[in-house]
């Protein structure tokens, strides 16, 4: 019952809902690999991490995919605190960037969460935030976080999507 939902929480189901759509290209990608590999595409942090003693028991964070790290918030303040392992991390939206091999402490509103990207990814966004299922390869944007490796030359696979 849309009703009973005042305007602000409309406007986070909404926000994330966009980001989602927006994310799709990724998404997408990951859900492929996720299923060729036999992984889970939300996973724990061990399992991206193994070498990190520190990932071992992280019970409040994910990986989205192999280079998403998800932080929710589980505090009415907004209050979160969360790992980031080895390297240099961007924040999806905010374009903030944090070192690993530490932990973090922020603040958040509820149209905010720590989403933070891994150092020398090349991430596709796509163009449309009102449906999820639009033709990713057109318009799309790219997210490009820190590439530091020598000679590394980028580059994304962008599925195609049939339309109807």
């Amino acid at each position: 019952m849309p009703w009973a939902y005042d305007d602000e929480s409309c406007d986070v189901v909404r926000f994330f809902t966009q980001l989602k759509c927006r994310m799709m290209p990724y998404l997408y990608r990951e859900a492929a690999r996720a299923n060729a590999r036999g992984t889970p595409m939300m996973r724990a942090m061990m399992m991206e991490f193994p070498d990190d003693p520190a990932c071992d028991y992280l019970d409040r964070q994910y990986m989205l995919g192999d280079n998403v790290m998800v932080a929710p918030v589980f505090t009415e303040a907004g209050d979160v605190q969360f790992y980031l392992p080895e390297g240099r991390w961007t924040h999806l939206w905010h374009n903030d960037e944090l070192d690993g091999s530490r932990w973090h402490k922020q603040q958040h509103s509820f149209l905010s969460l720590p989403v933070y990207v891994r150092d020398s990814t090349l991430l596709a966004l796509g163009n449309n935030d009102q449906r999820p299922d639009y033709a990713w390869h057109e318009g799309t944007a790219f997210h490009i976080s820190l590439i530091c490796k020598t000679g590394m030359k980028p580059s994304v696979k962008c599925p195609l999507l049939t339309v109807r």
